[in-house]
Protein backbone atom coordinates (compact mmCIF):
# COMPACT_ATOMS: atom_id res chain seq x y z
CA UNK A 1 0.00 0.00 0.00
CA UNK A 2 1.29 3.56 -0.68
CA UNK A 3 -0.08 6.53 1.25
CA UNK A 4 -3.11 7.90 0.89
CA UNK A 5 -6.28 9.70 3.58
CA UNK A 6 -8.15 6.20 2.81
CA UNK A 7 -7.46 2.68 1.41
CA UNK A 8 -5.18 2.64 -1.47
CA UNK A 9 -7.35 0.07 -3.50
CA UNK A 10 -9.92 2.36 -4.80
CA UNK A 11 -11.85 -0.48 -7.12
CA UNK A 12 -11.50 -4.69 -7.27
CA UNK A 13 -8.55 -5.30 -9.42
CA UNK A 14 -7.80 -9.05 -10.96
CA UNK A 15 -4.89 -10.82 -11.60
CA UNK A 16 -4.62 -14.45 -12.62
CA UNK A 17 -1.43 -16.37 -12.09
CA UNK A 18 -0.70 -20.21 -12.66
CA UNK A 19 -4.33 -20.79 -12.50
CA UNK A 20 -4.40 -18.64 -9.35
CA UNK A 21 -7.14 -15.80 -9.73
CA UNK A 22 -6.00 -13.03 -7.21
CA UNK A 23 -8.75 -10.42 -6.38
CA UNK A 24 -8.05 -7.18 -4.65
CA UNK A 25 -10.70 -5.40 -2.97
CA UNK A 26 -11.79 -1.87 -1.21
CA UNK A 27 -12.29 -1.43 2.13
CA UNK A 28 -15.47 0.21 3.54
CA UNK A 29 -13.85 2.88 5.53
CA UNK A 30 -13.60 5.10 2.88
CA UNK A 31 -16.78 7.59 3.50
CA UNK A 32 -16.88 8.86 0.10
CA UNK A 33 -16.66 5.32 -1.79
CA UNK A 34 -17.88 2.69 0.71
CA UNK A 35 -21.20 1.71 -1.29
CA UNK A 36 -19.19 1.33 -4.43
CA UNK A 37 -16.35 -0.61 -2.02
CA UNK A 38 -19.26 -3.08 -0.85
CA UNK A 39 -20.66 -3.69 -4.31
CA UNK A 40 -17.06 -4.34 -5.89
CA UNK A 41 -16.60 -7.31 -2.73
CA UNK A 42 -19.66 -8.78 -3.75
CA UNK A 43 -19.32 -9.11 -7.08
CA UNK A 44 -15.63 -10.47 -5.97
CA UNK A 45 -17.30 -13.52 -3.85
CA UNK A 46 -19.74 -14.36 -6.44
CA UNK A 47 -17.38 -16.46 -8.93
CA UNK A 48 -18.47 -19.57 -7.71
CA UNK A 49 -15.34 -21.10 -6.95
CA UNK A 50 -12.77 -21.92 -3.80
CA UNK A 51 -11.37 -18.55 -1.85
CA UNK A 52 -9.09 -17.95 0.29
CA UNK A 53 -10.24 -14.66 2.08
CA UNK A 54 -7.37 -13.20 3.79
CA UNK A 55 -7.97 -9.27 5.39
CA UNK A 56 -5.27 -7.09 5.64
CA UNK A 57 -5.32 -4.54 9.38
CA UNK A 58 -3.43 -2.67 10.93
CA UNK A 59 -3.29 -2.30 14.72
CA UNK A 60 -3.55 1.35 16.72
CA UNK A 61 -3.04 2.14 20.27
CA UNK A 62 -2.50 -1.45 21.16
CA UNK A 63 -6.31 -2.79 18.86
CA UNK A 64 -7.23 -3.51 15.90
CA UNK A 65 -8.82 -0.67 14.21
CA UNK A 66 -12.13 -0.44 14.36
CA UNK A 67 -12.91 0.07 10.50
CA UNK A 68 -10.78 -3.08 9.59
CA UNK A 69 -12.83 -4.96 12.22
CA UNK A 70 -16.24 -3.45 11.08
CA UNK A 71 -14.92 -4.54 7.41
CA UNK A 72 -14.50 -8.13 8.76
CA UNK A 73 -17.90 -8.10 10.07
CA UNK A 74 -19.70 -6.90 6.91
CA UNK A 75 -18.32 -9.41 4.19
CA UNK A 76 -18.44 -12.19 6.76
CA UNK A 77 -21.94 -11.83 7.37
CA UNK A 78 -23.07 -11.46 3.51
CA UNK A 79 -21.23 -14.98 3.29
CA UNK A 80 -23.91 -17.49 3.88
CA UNK A 81 -21.91 -20.74 3.95
CA UNK A 82 -21.72 -22.80 6.84
CA UNK A 83 -17.84 -23.36 5.70
CA UNK A 84 -16.87 -19.87 5.72
CA UNK A 85 -13.04 -18.92 6.85
CA UNK A 86 -10.99 -16.04 6.91
CA UNK A 87 -7.46 -15.02 7.47
CA UNK A 88 -5.80 -12.13 8.91
CA UNK A 89 -2.63 -10.29 8.24
CA UNK A 90 -1.45 -8.05 10.28
CA UNK A 91 0.55 -5.37 8.28
CA UNK A 92 3.05 -2.84 9.04
CA UNK A 93 3.54 -4.48 12.98
CA UNK A 94 6.54 -2.99 14.80
CA UNK A 95 8.80 -4.91 16.69
CA UNK A 96 7.47 -4.53 20.12
CA UNK A 97 4.00 -5.53 19.15
CA UNK A 98 5.67 -8.71 17.50
CA UNK A 99 6.71 -9.59 20.86
CA UNK A 100 4.14 -8.33 23.04
CA UNK A 101 0.89 -9.53 20.81
CA UNK A 102 2.36 -12.10 18.47
CA UNK A 103 4.90 -13.97 21.09
CA UNK A 104 2.57 -13.45 24.08
CA UNK A 105 -0.18 -16.30 24.54
CA UNK A 106 -2.55 -14.23 26.49
CA UNK A 107 -1.93 -11.00 24.28
CA UNK A 108 -2.11 -13.11 21.20
CA UNK A 109 -5.96 -14.89 22.28
CA UNK A 110 -7.01 -11.27 23.07
CA UNK A 111 -6.47 -10.30 19.55
CA UNK A 112 -8.23 -13.32 18.32
CA UNK A 113 -11.04 -12.42 20.38
CA UNK A 114 -10.96 -9.05 18.73
CA UNK A 115 -11.94 -10.96 15.41
CA UNK A 116 -14.30 -13.60 16.88
CA UNK A 117 -16.36 -11.05 18.69
CA UNK A 118 -19.22 -10.78 16.59
CA UNK A 119 -18.88 -15.03 16.07
CA UNK A 120 -16.58 -14.68 12.56
CA UNK A 121 -13.33 -16.46 13.34
CA UNK A 122 -9.95 -15.89 11.77
CA UNK A 123 -8.85 -19.41 11.32
CA UNK A 124 -5.06 -18.46 10.37
CA UNK A 125 -3.38 -15.31 11.58
CA UNK A 126 -0.21 -13.75 10.27
CA UNK A 127 2.01 -10.51 10.64
CA UNK A 128 4.18 -8.50 8.42
CA UNK A 129 6.92 -6.26 10.53
CA UNK A 130 7.35 -2.54 9.22
CA UNK A 131 9.54 -1.72 7.02
CA UNK A 132 10.46 1.90 6.55
CA UNK A 133 12.79 1.30 4.06
CA UNK A 134 9.41 0.59 1.77
CA UNK A 135 8.20 3.73 2.76
CA UNK A 136 10.78 5.98 0.13
CA UNK A 137 10.20 3.33 -2.43
CA UNK A 138 7.79 3.41 -5.38
CA UNK A 139 7.69 0.51 -6.65
CA UNK A 140 4.56 -1.63 -6.87
CA UNK A 141 6.09 -4.88 -6.42
CA UNK A 142 8.11 -5.99 -3.58
CA UNK A 143 9.75 -9.71 -2.31
CA UNK A 144 8.09 -11.11 0.54
CA UNK A 145 9.27 -13.48 3.10
CA UNK A 146 9.32 -17.09 2.83
CA UNK A 147 7.38 -17.30 5.94
CA UNK A 148 4.76 -14.93 4.85
CA UNK A 149 4.44 -16.77 1.51
CA UNK A 150 4.02 -19.89 3.51
CA UNK A 151 1.42 -18.77 5.50
CA UNK A 152 -0.73 -17.37 2.17
CA UNK A 153 -0.04 -20.50 -0.12
CA UNK A 154 0.07 -23.20 2.48
CA UNK A 155 -1.08 -22.42 5.81
CA UNK A 156 -4.15 -20.15 5.32
CA UNK A 157 -7.56 -21.88 5.14
CA UNK A 158 -10.36 -21.45 2.39
CA UNK A 159 -13.57 -22.84 1.42
CA UNK A 160 -16.02 -23.06 -1.74
CA UNK A 161 -18.70 -20.18 -2.43
CA UNK A 162 -21.20 -20.43 -4.39
CA UNK A 163 -22.84 -16.95 -6.04
CA UNK A 164 -26.49 -17.89 -4.11
CA UNK A 165 -24.21 -17.89 -0.79
CA UNK A 166 -23.07 -14.64 -1.11
CA UNK A 167 -25.62 -11.28 0.09
CA UNK A 168 -25.51 -8.04 -0.38
CA UNK A 169 -23.06 -5.97 1.81
CA UNK A 170 -23.91 -3.76 4.18
CA UNK A 171 -21.97 -0.44 3.40
CA UNK A 172 -22.99 1.11 6.28
CA UNK A 173 -20.02 2.74 8.53
CA UNK A 174 -19.72 1.24 12.21
CA UNK A 175 -20.65 5.08 13.01
CA UNK A 176 -23.58 4.89 11.21
CA UNK A 177 -24.65 1.55 12.61
CA UNK A 178 -24.04 2.87 16.13
CA UNK A 179 -26.63 5.93 15.40
CA UNK A 180 -28.94 3.66 13.98
CA UNK A 181 -28.80 1.41 16.73
CA UNK A 182 -29.18 4.64 19.41
CA UNK A 183 -32.56 5.49 17.27
CA UNK A 184 -33.96 2.42 17.60
CA UNK A 185 -33.56 2.23 21.45
CA UNK A 186 -34.79 5.36 21.81
CA UNK A 187 -37.77 5.09 19.81
CA UNK A 188 -38.45 1.58 21.65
Amino acid sequence: SGLSATGVTKFCQSYEHNGVLYVDTPGLSDTQLRRQAALEIERALKKNRWYKIFFVVTIEGGRIKPDDLHTINRVMEAINNPDKKFNVIFNKIIKREQQEIFETETAYNAFCDQLARNGHQAVSICSIELDRDLDDNKSEFIAIKDRVKRFIFQDSKGFYLNSDQVSAIDPQTAEELRQHMQAEEYRL
